[in-house]
């Protein structure tokens, strides 16, 4: 009986040793991988690599290897805005719906990285849902809804932004120069920006 006891239990010290020799070998190449991204990522370092590999597999809730635009916005506690949403596709190199941890390195790594008038530049991008190069009325009344919710219509201050950018098509440089002085157009990307430098180390980490 005992021997038949000592079997048993080494046959589940066997199976148990397994997977971990198999997470030990996904995390040394999940790291190789992320590493690599800091030629191309200045000021990124490889102790940033490791925390954003913690952060990754904590997100990844399924552990398969990839994160989903709700698994990343649950885990950030970031609220399911369209921002948000578009936001994470831009991660999506290969758009394929999710991304994984090269795309997660370099995509965050960029945008804490942003200073408050390249984040108004991103947001542009973001704003522009055509991608024609300006923002149309259409654009605008999506993006005012986006900031002041469903029942817009009824603030002042959403109507007043409305009016404000309904004259004509926003340029870049028009939309960048009027979010330098209406910072609340940018609040949605402050705040996905703030969640990810939060949980990189905080504020002190990036310099403006």
């Amino acid at each position: 009986a005992r021997i038949g006891m000592a079997l048993l239990a080494a046959s589940c010290v066997a199976m148990g040793a397994a997977p971990s020799a198999h997470q030990y070998r996904q995390r040394r190449a999940a790291l190789r991988r992320g590493n690599a991204c800091v030629s191309t990522c200045p000021g990124l370092k490889p102790k940033h690599v490791k925390t954003l590999y913690k952060l990754f597999r904590r997100a990844d809730k399924d552990r398969s290897g990839e994160i989903s635009v709700l698994e990343f916005l649950m885990f950030f506690d970031i609220d399911r805005t369209v921002f948000a949403v578009k936001a994470f596709t831009h991660m999506d190199d290969d758009k394929s719906g999710e991304i994984d941890f090269p795309e997660f390195v370099r995509a965050c790594w960029a945008f804490v990285s942003l200073s408050k008038e390249g984040l108004r530049h991103f947001a542009f991008s973001i704003y522009d849902l055509d991608d024609s190069g300006t923002i149309d009325r259409f654009e605008v009344e999506a993006m005012v809804h986006e900031l002041y919710g469903s029942r817009w219509r009824k603030n002042r201050l959403a109507r007043q932004t409305l009016k404000e950018l309904s004259r004509g098509p926003l340029t870049r440089l028009d939309f960048v120069s009027f979010a330098r002085t209406h910072p609340a157009l940018l609040f949605p990307a402050f705040q996905l920006q703030g969640a990810l430098r939060k949980a990189l180390g905080g504020a002190r980490t990036f310099k403006e």
